[in-house]
């Protein structure tokens, strides 16, 4: 009973997404690229101790599963491909057991704990930002194995790939202090720009430009851990002057911490069902010793660093309304 209990939720809450909605771009697929926010679970299979594969991470989700998805239920990975009308759930893509079939409608290669520098990644044994575009390579091999190769480049060229990190190297990289925080701000910068060119011409070597992503939403560093005024500016600067230099792609904004403004302050004024914007449903990084709150749809914050699913919820509401049809 809980089991179907938590998929009508889950079903009814992205039905309400959907239809509060105009049409929307359609797109093949949904790639998925991060950290923590978007992580289905593929730190599942990595020798790290960044894990949320146990109780009672996943207490909302179908079953009451942890996945290794760091909240009580889904993320923003899967509530995008639901809204968008590609897929519910968006499956980690180092999962060993991933099926064939869902290769044609995409696949996370986000890792918890990760970032843009690889020095952040590499002091926890996940798999750096820089390092996911090769997965996508991976990725696309298989597809073009399963459906040929025509089919599989108008499915990579089709999607819409997603991209939010940075949060953790403003936190956890040594990097930032020595280089100071507004040179630190372009050194990742330079990172992000490296990032969609390696998404666009991820098959650069063997020269097939014309295969790669054409289609991605960079999310800014929203104000859950850190703020990050200076680089949200510069990012939100940057994307079309890089758009203008790469024939054919297009670069959207994802302005997570207006996002979080609307859920947050405005939304509690409004009246909101998240009525508790400081407590946390389960404090620190959930242990499966630990008993969470009864209700985690009342809370801003899951955990101390991620949000609930019901925060979530909202946030993925204001992107499909405000950003995704900037690709339109």
């Amino acid at each position: 009973m809980a089991h179907k209990e938590a998929l009508l939720m889950i079903l009814l809450s992205q039905l309400a997404i959907t239809n509060t909605l105009a049409a929307l771009p359609k797109f093949t697929s949904i790639l998925i690229f991060g950290d923590s926010l978007l992580d289905t679970g593929n730190n599942n299979f990595l020798s790290t101790n960044v894990k949320s594969n146990h109780t009672p991470y996943g207490k909302d989700f179908p079953g009451g599963i942890a996945t290794g998805r760091f909240s009580n239920g889904v993320l923003m990975s899967d509530m995008l491909a639901s809204g968008l009308g590609i897929k519910e759930l968006v499956p980690p893509f180092l999962d060993p057991k991933l099926k064939d079939s869902e290769l044609r409608t995409g696949v996370c290669f986000a890792s918890a704990g990760s970032g843009y520098d690889d020095r952040t990644a590499t002091n926890r044994n996940v798999l750096p930002v820089m390092q996911q575009p090769a997965y996508l390579a991976n990725y696309t091999k298989r597809l073009k194995a399963v459906v040929g190769e025509a089919e599989g480049n108008r499915i990579v060229k089709g999607s819409l790939a997603v991209v939010f990190s940075g949060s953790n190297d403003m936190i956890a990289s040594s990097r930032r202090h020595e280089l100071g925080l507004d040179s630190y701000d372009d050194f990742l910068l330079s990172k992000v720009t490296d990032f969609i060119k390696a998404l666009l011409d991820h098959h650069s070597c063997l020269q097939l430009y014309a295969q790669g992503v054409r289609n991605i939403l960079v999310g800014d560093i929203p104000p859950l851990r850190v703020d990050a005024p200076s680089y949200n500016k510069k990012l939100k600067e940057l994307l079309p002057k890089l758009q203008t230099q790469l024939p054919g792609s297009k670069l959207v904004f994802a302005d997570l911490s207006e996002a979080l403004t609307e859920v947050l302050l405005k939304g509690f004024l409004r009246g909101s069902s998240i009525t508790d914007l400081l407590g946390q449903c389960c404090p620190g990084l959930c242990t499966a010793e630990q008993k969470p709150c009864e209700n985690a749809d009342k809370f801003y914050r899951w955990d101390t660093f991620h949000p609930t699913q019901a925060v979530y919820r909202l946030v993925t509401k204001y992107l499909l309304e405000n950003d995704i049809p900037k690709f339109a």
